[in-house]
């Protein structure tokens, strides 16, 4: 029984090896890093088995590249929203992965569209700053205009009165 028990233990620890590292093989496939780190985590507790060392190696590299192209990928996402805090959130995670793609370049553009929008920002503020000054001006015009003619109304009033007082004297 005790060498029967043995032979079985084995057989049930090859089939498991093997379940492990057939399920290990497709998580690798799966172009995620989590697949991946699933895999791998697999493939450590298989050591020794097969080709799981050789595996777990190109697992890891895997990783590797794909957290790469997700954080780029991240990045790219934020770039599109086009909002001065995206930006700055695309060029960290860029900042992280300059050897990456075409990060540096992409980093500088995200560099160059903050400037682009903070510059923009300044220019509506002195517009918004030169239309208030505008419309205070013309304010200050109506203003005068109004009592221009308030002055003048009282001005023909009394011009009248003067006319009618003279009449008035002469019959």
């Amino acid at each position: 029984d005790y060498l029967n028990s043995k032979f079985l233990a084995k057989e049930c620890y090859t089939k498991l090896c093997e379940l492990g590292y057939n399920e290990a093989k497709t998580l690798s496939i799966f172009p995620t890093a989590e697949k991946n780190r699933k895999a791998l985590e697999i493939l450590k507790r298989i050591r020794g088995y097969r080709d799981s060392d050789v595996m777990a190696e190109i697992v890891k590299n895997n990783i590797y590249e794909l957290e790469r192209e997700e954080l780029y990928i991240r990045a790219m996402n934020c770039k599109v929203e086009c909002s001065v805090k995206s930006l700055a959130e695309a060029i960290s995670i860029l900042d992280k992965i300059s050897n990456y793609r075409d990060a540096k370049k992409q980093r500088d553009i995200c560099k160059k569209l903050i400037a682009e929008m903070q510059q923009t920002e300044l220019k509506k503020a002195e517009l918004k700053k030169h239309s208030e000054n505008a419309q205070g001006h013309f304010q200050d015009y109506r203003r005068s205009s109004d009592e221009l003619k308030w002055t003048l109304q009282r001005k023909d009033r009394a011009d009248l009165i003067s006319q009618m007082k003279s009449d008035v004297q002469s019959n």
